[in-house]
C-alpha cells in the first residue's frame, strides 16, 4: 500500500489537537518502512517522529508496535519512544506513528560506536533483553494477539520446535541470492540432528527479532556510553529466551566486529548484563542449541539480504555476503557433536 507522505504528514499533525502547527519536515534515510522528523511548534519546539509502514504494510505491524511502546513503558525500565498519536484503521493510506523524538545519537552500519563507550553500550543492551524475557512471558507460541488491556499469544505453533521449523521455511522460500541456496537444507539438517535437544517447551518470551545496535539510541557519557532508546518492535512474537539471546548477540557482536578480543570481551559484557536479569543454562544442551539458533539466524539475514543490502554498492554487498558465508561455514562446521 502506497500513501502521500505529505498527506499523511498533515493527517499525525491534526491528530495532534488544535493549534500544533508543522515547521518543517525532513526524510529520515534508515530502515525498511519510511520515516520523518518533524519539527512542530505547539507552546514550545517540539521534535517527533513520524513512522510509515509502507514496507510492512500489514496494519498488524503498527498495531503491534503501538501496543508493545506502551506497554513497555510501563511495566519495564527498557527505554521506548512515547506514542503522541497513530492512523492504524486507515484503508486510504499506509499505518502511521507519531512518536517521541528519543535525545541521542543513532548508530549507522558504516560508523561503529567508538571502542571506548561500545562494552558498556553491549551490556547495558544484554540487562535490558534480560529484563524483557524475565518480565513479559506467554502460556504459548505464536503471533501477538490483543485486547483492550494486554496481548497474548495466538497459539498457532503447538511447540518451539514448530516455530523454529517455521523460521526454517521462511528462510528457504525467500533466499534469492544463488550464493545462499545451499544452506537451506544443512540448516534443516542440522536441526533434524538436534531435534531432542528442541523438544523441551521453554516457558515463551517476547522476542525482540531485530535487536541491533541500528534499532538503539545512546548518548555518551564520562564513564561510557547510555542507550536512552531500543526502537523497532514490529516483529516481535513469543519464542525461546535462548534463540532472542543468540541472535541478538550475533547482530550486536559477531556480525559488526571481526577482532577475536574485542568479540570476546563484548560477549562477556553482553552475557553479563543478562544474566543481571535473567540467568542462563550452562549445559551441553544450551551450547548446541546455541549454534543451531545462529546458523538459523543467519539464514534468515540470508534470506532478507536484498531487502538489507541491496542499495548498496556492489563493493559492500559482497562484503555483507562474504561475512554471512564466513559465518554460516563456521557455525555449521563446529555444531557440537
Amino acid at each position: 500500500m502506497s500513501g502521500n507522505p505529505d498527506i499523511i504528514i498533515s493527517d499525525a499533525v491534526t491528530a495532534l489537537g488544535d493549534g500544533v502547527e508543522l515547521v518543517s519536515s525532513e526524510k529520515i534515510k534508515k530502515g525498511l518502512n519510511t520515516l520523518y522528523r518533524l519539527e512542530l511548534d505547539r507552546y514550545n519546539e517540539q521534535t517527533a517522529i513520524l513512522k510509515i509502514y509502507d514496507f510492512n504494510d500489514d496494519s498488524r505491524y503498527a498495531q503491534k508496535e503501538l501496543r508493545l511502546y506502551k506497554y513497555l513503558s510501563e511495566k519495564t525500565t527498557i527505554p521506548v519512544p512515547g506514542v503522541l498519536a497513530a492512523g492504524i484503521s486507515t484503508t486510504s493510506s499506509p499505518p502511521w506513528i507519531l512518536m517521541t523524538a528519543i535525545p541521542g545519537d543513532e548508530f549507522n552500519k558504516t560508523e561503529l560506536p567508538s571502542d571506548e563507550i561500545v562494552p558498556s553500550i553491549i551490556n547495558q543492551a544484554g540487562k535490558y533483553l534480560g529484563e524483557l524475557h524475565q518480565k513479559i512471558t506467554f502460556e504459548s507460541y505464536g503471533r501477538l494477539e490483543f485486547s483492550e488491556e494486554s496481548f497474548q499469544s495466538s497459539g498457532c505453533y503447538q511447540s518451539w520446535e514448530e516455530e523454529l521449523e517455521s523460521f526454517i521455511e521462511m528462510g528457504t522460500r525467500g533466499i534469492t541470492n544463488k550464493r545462499f541456496s545451499q544452506y537451506p537444507d544443512r540448516v534443516r539438517t542440522a536441526m533434524t540432528e538436534l531435534s531432542p535437544i528442541l523438544k523441551s517447551d521453554p516457558t515463551p518470551v517476547l522476542m525482540h527479532q531485530d535487536y541491533r545496535l541500528g534499532n538503539m539510541i545512546f548518548e555518551q557519557k564520562q564513564d561510557g556510553g547510555q542507550i536512552t532508546g531500543i526502537l523497532d518492535w514490529e516483529r516481535s512474537i513469543p519464542g525461546h529466551s535462548e534463540y532472542d539471546l543468540c541472535s541478538s548477540g550475533y547482530l550486536l557482536i559477531d556480525r559488526l566486529y571481526s577482532d577475536s578480543h574485542l568479540r570476546r570481551v563484548l560477549r562477556e559484557e553482553f552475557f553479563s548484563g543478562y544474566c543481571e536479569e535473567k540467568p542462563i543454562p550452562d549445559s551441553l544442551a544450551s551450547k548446541k542449541r546455541f549454534s543451531l539458533y545462529r546458523a538459523v539466524n543467519i539464514l534468515l539475514l540470508m534470506r532478507a539480504f536484498e531487502d538489507i543490502w541491496g542499495t548498496y554498492d556492489k563493493s559492500r554487498q559482497n562484503e555483507a555476503a562474504n561475512r554471512l558465508l564466513r559465518d554460516m561455514e563456521d557455525t555449521l562446521s563446529n555444531l557440537p557433536d
